[in-house]
């Protein structure tokens, strides 16, 4: 999984971080550098990361701490890959342009107020 933490789609850079787990349960932390994703030799702490695995398939669940992802209530790019599959489709590891877009919020945004609506009532 990929996050650009401040979400502002440039080449990677320290603010995008990967998170990934190998096949032997050992959770890894990349960084951007120079416009590429590299391994981070100083992980941040805040990240753990479990896998299952069995037979023919595994799967595994992260937890990351907020400060990994720069807080809360700010717009952020996301990318999630897995071997030869990624999402979305045309994600690239090394731009994250290329990487979905959210917003990481403690609450629902606030609706759009109207003004009152008076319903027509029917003349008998």
């Amino acid at each position: 999984m990929c996050v650009d933490t401040n979400g502002d789609g440039g080449a990677a850079s320290a603010s995008d971080r990967g998170f990934l787990v190998n096949q032997d349960g050992v959770p890894l932390q990349m960084v951007g550098s120079g416009g590429t994703m590299i391994n981070d030799e100083t992980p941040g702490l805040g990240f753990t990361a479990e896998a299952r695995i069995g037979g023919s398939a595994w799967c595994a669940e992260f937890r990351i701490n907020e400060s990994l992802l720069g807080g809360w209530n700010h717009a952020t790019r996301f990318s999630f890959s897995l071997k030869q599959a990624t999402w979305p489709a045309t994600a690239n590891k090394n731009d994250p342009a290329t990487w979905s877009t959210a917003w990481l919020r403690t609450e629902l945004p606030a609706q759009a107020n109207h003004a009152p609506y008076r319903m027509p009532v029917p003349i008998s």
